[in-house]
């Protein structure tokens, strides 16, 4: 199995394939109800998840995830002087359980570890990602209220030393 990877650089909230995505994800969501009415939640969803992110982080950026050059998810990142905070973090449908969201831990998880940052993230409680991101080392900072939507995480950074100039 090839694994997903993150492409080299950076893009903007408002890239349309971070819209492609994050509306192929609604949808799954909403497959319950008509199209009509799925359309229309989508949409809000669309403008509402993304402006609040643009809102409530305007520093942040999205990294795409590819894999054979398809896209195949994408993440929200806002780098901070001392942290790392994953704001969103979502994948295709078809393409879930397939290392995609591994992948971009591993590229953040070096990232931070390298620049002696913590990664942050808010999760809802008792979901596979909340799983997820226990596998990889974030611990709740906060006992969730039995009525929470969304609980903090953290992974301390794990202080590595820098390269050396000569051996770069």
């Amino acid at each position: 199995m090839i694994l997903p990877h993150v492409t080299p650089g950076r893009t903007t909230l408002d890239d349309p394939a971070v819209a492609e995505v994050l509306a192929e994800h609604c949808a799954d969501e909403f497959s319950a109800v008509d199209d009509r009415m799925r359309v229309a939640l989508v949409e809000l969803q669309l403008r509402a998840r993304l402006g609040g992110f643009a809102d409530a982080f305007p520093e942040a950026h999205a990294r795409l995830l590819v894999r054979d050059g398809g896209l195949v998810g994408y993440a929200i990142v806002d780098s901070r002087d001392t942290s790392i905070h994953l704001v969103d973090l979502v994948v295709r449908p078809a393409f879930r359980r397939t290392g995609a969201a591994t992948a971009l831990l591993g590229e953040l998880t070096t990232e931070a570890d390298s620049s002696d940052r913590d990664l942050t993230l808010s999760v809802t409680p008792g979901s596979p990602a909340e799983r997820l991101y226990a596998a990889h080392g974030f611990a709740r900072v906060e006992d969730a209220a039995p009525d929470a939507l969304h609980v903090g995480m953290r992974r301390a950074a794990a202080s590595v030393p820098p390269l050396r100039e000569d051996i770069r």
